[in-house]
C-alpha cells in the first residue's frame, strides 16, 4: 500500500478499535509510517475530531435550512396562525358537561 492508496477513515477507525486481522493491521502500520496524511487522519479519529467536524457541519446545514424557511415566510405564517388560534375567545360551551351522577356504564 502506498500514499496514493490511502485507506478510508472508516478503515482507520476499525484499526483504532482493534478489530482488524493481524496482517491487515501490519499493512496499515507500515503505510502509516510513511504517510503523513493518514497520520493526521488517525490523530483526528483518535481525538474524536472527525465526529465533531461532522456534527458541526450538520448543525450549520440545519441552521441554513432554518434561515431559508424563515426567509421564505412559511415559518412566519405558521407562527401567526398559532397566535391567531390561541387568541380566540374562550367558548364555555366546548367544555365537557359534568353531572352529579357517575357516567359509568356498569352502574
Amino acid at each position: 500500500m502506498n500514499a496514493n492508496q490511502c485507506p478510508e477513515p472508516g478503515t482507520w477507525k476499525t484499526f483504532l478499535d482493534g478489530e482488524l486481522l493481524d496482517e491487515a493491521s501490519a499493512d496499515l502500520t507500515a503505510h502509516l509510517e510513511e504517510c503523513e496524511a493518514c497520520q493526521q487522519t488517525l490523530e483526528r479519529l483518535a481525538a474524536g475530531k472527525e465526529t465533531w467536524e461532522g456534527t458541526a457541519r450538520q448543525l450549520a446545514e440545519a441552521d441554513a435550512k432554518a434561515e431559508q424557511l424563515e426567509s421564505s415566510g412559511h415559518l412566519r405564517d405558521v407562527l401567526n396562525d398559532l397566535k391567531t388560534t390561541s387568541n380566540r375567545a374562550y367558548d364555555p360551551s366546548l367544555r365537557p358537561q359534568q353531572s352529579s351522577k357517575s357516567s359509568c356504564c356498569f352502574e
